[in-house]
């Protein structure tokens, strides 16, 4: 091919030689040494590992939803409080006061549940990880977000 002015394809196939050349040449030299094959294991645990990551973030996924709607809604009663201050208006203030309490304590409880997702995704990347009897060290953690 690289003879018939085909260069390009001749390089891609010369590229591919080398490296099926070298995918056989590993497997001979991993079957003479006796050592045990742990491909297939270690592309079990990092299957695992990442399934227990994708789980685990499509419930982070929906929380962090739910407390950015609940924010939303403090501020938008945040805005009613200012008004009925402005206004003097007694009833409409202390209704926004209540209704204020109530999703600060909603907020509380969402963000305890961010953590909880983390906790938990770590927990099954662990589990995740000491099944597959994994010798080298595990991956460093994932960034956290408070909220």
């Amino acid at each position: 091919m690289l003879l018939a002015g085909a260069t390009a394809w001749g390089l891609v196939l010369l590229l591919s030689a080398g490296v099926l050349f070298l995918a056989w040449w590993e497997l001979r030299r991993r079957a003479s040494s006796g050592a045990p094959d742990d491909l297939g294991a270690r592309f079990s645990a990092r299957r695992e590992v990442w399934a227990a990551r994708s789980r685990g973030q499509l419930g982070l996924f929906r929380t962090r939803r739910e407390l950015a709607e609940l924010e939303a809604e403090r501020g938008r009663f945040y805005h009613d409080l200012g008004r009925a201050v402005f206004e003097r208006d007694q009833a409409t203030s202390d209704a926004a006061r209540a209704r204020l309490e109530e999703l600060a304590e909603l907020i509380r409880a969402k963000e305890a549940e961010i953590q909880a997702h983390f906790k938990r995704i770590d927990e099954q990347v662990r589990r995740a990880q000491a099944g597959a009897g994994r010798a080298e060290p595990p991956d460093p953690p994932h960034p956290r977000e408070s909220a």
